[in-house]
């Protein structure tokens, strides 16, 4: 019976044996299996890392490219711009001289005579260079100019012309110019008897506006647009207008005021007037001045003139100019008992022109002078041509710049202490006195710095004188 005993314990035993190693095989293949999932987890895990690592690398990759180009892409169009602005539309040389640019731009130009068949016929110049051009007789030219001689820039024309003399002046005169038409200054309302407050030209007429005719009528004054109006009894007018250039007709029904009139609500002007300084008068007694247009103070406009007349004027006193506010000439202009000295036919932003008497030259006792153009000006000493107490005198600036702008072309701050005594540098009215530097007649002054009253700007001549022609 023990032993029986002991053979049942045995075998309890050798099962219990069994059941362990039966928990721990299972276990291990648990285990291996947790493993292996986990193992093929992280290497999936690390194969998406390493995609997204890839994609990222590649996006990174694009948008660096993407910008680099993007960046040169910006600077060639910025460099181009840059290149074109200081590229005139024209370079006027001399005729028999030699004329050197030195300007250091990686430009070439294909320079050709545009009457003539251009093959065999050109002839190339390299602007990363000094390059001079030797002209001839009288003619016009076209020039091609390329970026890096693979972009094209634009064409100039390069005109070899006469030498050209023109008499400097440097005095004021009395300026009165008459409006194309009505100048609309502003539209208001007005206190009517029917229905109170009403502006009856809104949204129909703005500032800026030129009013030519009423009802197929021609204006010609403020006051002959008054009567219209007054006696309008409140019938619809048709008003042909120039609007930025455009001709447009509309209609406005004036109103009964409560003063028993009938108004528009407009505020007009059909005539501007002031003091300016003449640059220059060529030997066919054409002149230009000021070297900027008469512009509209309400609108800031260049007017729109049908003409005008120049008038003699003396100069009584001299506001000097401080900086942050400018000084002014100011003089006495009869308009009404004064027989003009000229007639103004054209206001352009580069000036106004127009014909004067011959004996104006040889009452400012005017001498003849040789024009200098763009490309002989140059930064350093030059002069300005003041008229003072019956005479004129040449006073000291120093040319700082020289760009290719519309009308800020020349940039200099006065040096002469005589000068800066009399007005302490620019002051309005000004506007006009010739530039003169190497013995030519280069320009004119234009503009005063507000913060800075002894220094300005200068129009070059050569623009003035291509308006006027």
């Amino acid at each position: 019976q023990l032993k029986h005993i002991a053979t049942i314990d045995k075998i309890r035993q050798n099962y219990l044996l069994y059941l362990t190693i039966q928990s721990l095989y299972k276990i291990s293949i648990s285990a291996n299996n947790i493993y292996k999932t986990k193992t093929s987890y992280v290497q999936k895990q690390c194969t998406e890392m390493r995609i997204s690592m890839y994609k990222r690398k590649l996006i990174f990759k694009y948008i660096f490219i993407s910008s680099i180009f993007t960046t040169l892409l910006l600077c060639v169009v910025t460099y181009t711009g840059y290149i074109k602005r200081n590229f005139p539309e024209n370079i006027y040389i001399t005729e028999q001289s030699n004329t050197t640019f030195n300007l250091s731009v990686p430009v070439t130009g294909s320079v050709y005579n545009s009457s003539v068949n251009r093959a065999g016929n050109e002839l190339s110049a390299d602007f990363n260079q000094e390059v001079t051009f030797i002209s001839g007789e009288p003619a016009n030219y076209n020039m091609d100019l390329k970026l890096f001689g693979l972009i094209f820039l634009k064409t100039v024309h390069v005109n070899v012309v006469n030498e050209q003399q023109v008499y400097p002046c440097g005095f004021q005169a009395g300026l009165y110019l008459k409006s194309n038409g009505i100048l609309v200054v502003k539209t208001d309302s007005i206190d009517s008897v029917y229905y109170g407050a009403v502006n009856p030209c809104a949204d129909i007429l703005t500032k800026g506006d030129y009013i030519l005719s009423v009802n197929n009528e021609k204006i010609n004054s403020k006051k002959d647009f008054s009567d219209i109006i007054a006696y309008s009894e409140g019938t619809s007018l048709n008003l042909e207008i120039m609007r930025n250039g455009y001709i447009s007709n509309v209609s406005v029904t004036p109103v009964l005021a409560s003063d028993n009139m009938y108004k528009l609500g407009l505020w007009i002007k059909d005539d501007a007037q002031g003091i300016g300084t003449l640059t220059y008068i060529d030997q066919s007694y054409h002149f230009g001045a000021l070297g900027h247009g008469i512009t509209d103070n309400s609108t800031g406009k260049v007017m729109d003139i049908s003409g005008g007349k120049i008038y003699n004027t003396h100069i009584i006193s001299i506001v000097k100019g401080q900086d942050g506010t400018p000084g002014e000439l100011q003089g006495i202009i009869d308009y009404k008992n004064s027989q003009p000295i000229g007639t103004i036919s054209k206001n352009s932003d580069y000036g106004i022109y127009g014909t004067i008497d011959a004996s104006v030259c040889q009452r400012h006792n005017l001498q003849l002078m040789n024009v200098g153009y763009r490309y002989m000006t140059h930064k350093g000493r030059a002069y300005i041509r003041f008229y003072r107490n019956n005479k004129y005198e040449d006073y000291d600036i120093e040319i700082t710049s020289l760009g290719n702008s519309n009308s800020k072309n020349i940039s200099f701050k006065v040096t002469s202490d005589k000068l800066i005594d009399m007005t302490n540098g620019i002051v309005q009215g000004m506007s006009g006195c010739p530039i003169i530097q190497d013995g030519r007649l280069i320009g004119a002054v234009t503009h005063v710095l507000i913060d800075d009253s002894k220094s300005g700007y200068g129009i070059y001549v050569e623009n003035m004188l291509n308006v006027s022609e």
